[in-house]
């Protein structure tokens, strides 16, 4: 699942992920709009935001948050002076333009099942002030204009934004179906930070304890009650922290420098008789691969965070149980109160919130009841709408005209009335104005579930799981390549042919990209990618062409970056654990013990997706300094570029980079797939250095007219270094 917020200012320098997204996702006063009621009580399903201004003072538009269809389409209702008119109110206009949009994509696969985790939720643009041209039944993708924010009782530029989903859709996005996270966490769907719950009882040690040695002093035992402890990927570092079971902050945070970048050699050292799945226990906290952990209770120990310092605790140890932000925890933001939970408000009779996991965070006086002097004070204290955000909330549709009497009634009634009778069916038409949810409106029963917008793309922006379509997206219609010594734009593939490859390669690239931490980010996908589809032709190659001519055959190139020669075959087969007396093995490969013809690939059409994907990802991420992660974190720059190129083809000089037109054309294209950036239009211009000729060329010496010979009294021939200025393509690949 690819998201992105409904406005796209430009990034920051060195801007964080949460700065942008509170940066892009800018909430009205509190009260106007907030989440998940208002002033009256009343649920109120999305936020209200207000259009940030571009460079120059430009609003900018409202964008689609992800790839869907469009399942309801609004045009918003020309203004009118008229007092009278029922979108006049309240003192000033309210657009009644709306837009709702249909996702279906993908989060995850279970590995037992080999079944994809699929999900459907819908976005709701309320409130445009206009539209792009839009029909029922459209395709829009990811960031595609969808018009301009409109007005709210004549405050300019305000959206409203609902994310919702029905009750099947809820428990697969958030991994059940009860208010609470369950006793363990999902294995299908992980991402983000991890989180372990370490049972009462837990020793903790002065030291790591070493295999063979006497076990260290116990420093803490945590006697009273669990504790949690959580894992932030943090760029190359680790950040960790402690919690009491309540979610108060124990000790301060521990960082541990370079873990990403360490990731492999950690897992093969920590865990050398099953490095590979050594690697996920030290990733993931446990295994979600094919590879067995021998032995199964072997143990992942890290310094943890106690109440009077810091101890060593065994986070494989039985009793421990293991989350991640794919399981919306409970306990995160300081307390249960504060935390994810799904509230059940489906039972209202007149649209007004009674439920006490909402009513706990805004009741001051604790008589079990919030009036509108409480919910005022509560809902303008930041902490109180922090928790309000994580909850995840069921109750009827305020789009629908049909229940307008039956929500509002209580202002004319209850005492003191604050609405006189002709007053009420003011709000009453105007609230049917707006109104457009009949039965199952745009594809969705009006009885649903509610996320708060902003927090709901802040925790799905951590998935970077590609649906097949997402991938198909990702392989570029054109390439400018290099013919001779002339640049011209060649047809890759059309969409059919890229969802072809994209169903072969998914979920495999998707489970070692999550794996390697390469899907941490979209960039280190975007460098990662761009490498792959050079080396491999776009997912077609699997294996080296002609490499049973090669002279270290029959060690030649398999894989999507290509293992070849002996000694790195038994690298990756020691590492994945792989049987020396292979059943299969024929004499070619007795060296190795092992078939890699059987085990990675023995030709472009017979391969194992899953290894070979594996091989390119354990190449990207082995070295513990400088690996494929490390050097995309860098940027976007051709100098990045460049170096993911030399990492990957050989650290030589620029000309001598095989692919490099294709290598920087294709992470052009796919930054503008992958990343918050908006097309700048059909191309994009770029300056770097490569070689002047497709070809190799007659060398000469610095004079120019002298040929350089080889010790033959040949003249010899080489490639010859040119700046080059090259308009890239960026024709999005779509249907």
């Amino acid at each position: 699942m690819l998201l992105s917020p409904p406005f796209l200012p430009p990034a920051l320098p060195n801007e964080t992920e949460d700065h942008f997204i509170n940066r892009a996702m800018v909430p009205g006063p509190p009260g106007d709009g907030s989440f998940p009621v208002s002033f009256e009580m009343n649920w109120h399903g999305g936020i209200h935001l207000t259009a940030p201004a571009a460079g120059g003072g430009k609003v900018l538009p409202v964008r689609a948050i992800a790839d869907g269809i469009v399942t309801f389409v609004r045009k918003p209702t020309k203004r009118s002076t008229d007092a009278k008119h029922p979108l006049n109110y309240r003192g000033g206009w309210t657009d009644d333009g709306c837009v709702v949009i249909k996702h279906e994509t993908d989060i995850g696969v279970d590995a037992a099942s080999n079944t994809i985790t699929k999900v459907k939720f819908f976005s709701v643009y309320m409130h445009l002030g206009a539209m792009a041209a839009l029909k029922v039944n459209d395709r829009v993708f990811r960031k595609d204009e969808l018009g301009a924010a409109g007005s709210i009782y004549g405050d300019p530029n305000r959206l409203h934004l609902e994310i919702v989903c029905d009750d099947e859709n809820v428990e697969k996005l958030t991994g059940r179906k009860t208010p609470f996270t369950p006793t363990d966490g999902r294995s299908d769907v992980v991402f983000g930070s991890l989180w372990f719950q370490i049972p009462f009882g837990t020793s903790f040690f002065g030291s790591e304890p070493e295999a063979g040695k006497p076990l260290p002093p116990v420093v803490f035992t945590n006697a009273d009650a669990a504790l949690i402890f959580s894992v932030t990927f943090k760029g190359s570092d680790a950040e960790t922290r402690t919690f009491s079971i309540g979610g108060r902050p124990i000790g301060g945070p521990l960082t541990e420098a370079g873990f990403v970048d360490k990731l492999v050699k950690r897992g093969q050292d920590q865990f050398p008789q099953s490095q590979s799945a050594g690697v996920e226990v030290v990733r993931f906290g446990r295994v979600l691969g094919p590879d067995p952990l021998v032995p199964a209770t072997a143990p992942n120990w890290h310094e943890v965070a106690h109440a009077s310092g810091t101890g060593f605790v065994d986070l494989n140890a039985a009793g421990v149980h293991r989350f991640s932000d794919a399981d919306f925890p409970s306990w995160e933001g300081g307390s249960f109160k504060s935390g994810w939970v799904l509230v059940d408000g489906s039972s209202t009779v007149d649209g007004r919130c009674a439920e006490l996991r909402v009513i706990d965070l805004l009741d001051i006086n604790n008589d079990l009841l919030v009036d509108r002097k409480e919910a005022h004070t509560r809902l303008n204290d930041p902490k109180t709408v922090e928790g309000l955000s994580r909850k995840i909330c069921k109750f009827p549709t305020e789009w629908d005209p049909a229940t307008v009497e039956q929500r509002w009634q209580f202002l004319t009634t209850e005492p003191p009335p604050r609405l006189t009778k002709a007053e009420f069916e003011k709000l009453k038409a105007h609230m049917i104005a707006v109104a457009f949810w009949q039965g199952t409106g745009p594809g969705l029963a009006g009885t649903h579930w509610h996320f708060h917008p902003r927090e709901f793309i802040r925790q799905f922006r951590k998935c970077v799981w590609l649906s097949e379509d997402e991938l198909a997206q990702c392989i570029p219609k054109k390439i400018a390549g290099l013919t001779n010594s002339t640049f011209s734009n060649g047809n890759i593939m059309g969409f059919a042919t890229a969802t072809t490859r994209a169903q072969k390669w998914n979920p495999a690239l998707n489970l070692v990209m999550r794996k390697y931490l390469i899907s941490h980010t979209p960039l280190r996908i975007a460098h990662f990618l761009a490498q792959v589809f050079t080396e491999s032709s776009f997912l077609k190659f699997v294996k080296e062409i002609q490499g049973e001519l090669a002279s270290y055959a029959p060690f030649y190139g398999r894989g999507l970056i290509q293992l070849t020669n002996l000694d790195n075959y038994k690298r990756y087969g020691k590492y994945r654990d792989f049987p020396t007396n292979h059943p299969t093995t024929n004499a070619t490969f007795s060296a190795l013990g092992w078939d890699p013809d059987v085990l990675i690939a023995t030709s472009d059409t017979v391969f194992d997706a899953a290894n070979s994907a594996d091989t390119a990802t354990f190449f990207w991420a082995r070295p513990a300094a400088n690996n494929g992660n490390h050097r995309a974190d860098g940027g976007f720059a051709v100098a990045d570029m460049v170096s993911l190129s030399k990492f990957v083809n050989g650290n030589v000089s620029e000309e001598k980079l095989n692919g490099l037109d294709f290598r920087i054309g294709i992470f052009v294209y796919l930054k503008y797939i992958l990343l918050d950036l908006v097309r700048p239009g059909a191309t994009e211009s770029v300056t770097f250095d490569w070689r002047r000729n497709s070809r190799k060329e007659l060398l000469f010496e610095a004079d120019g007219v002298t040929p350089k010979l080889d010790a033959a009294g040949n003249q010899k021939t080489g490639f010859i270094r040119k700046t080059h200025t090259v308009a890239m393509p960026l024709d999005h690949q779509k249907p």
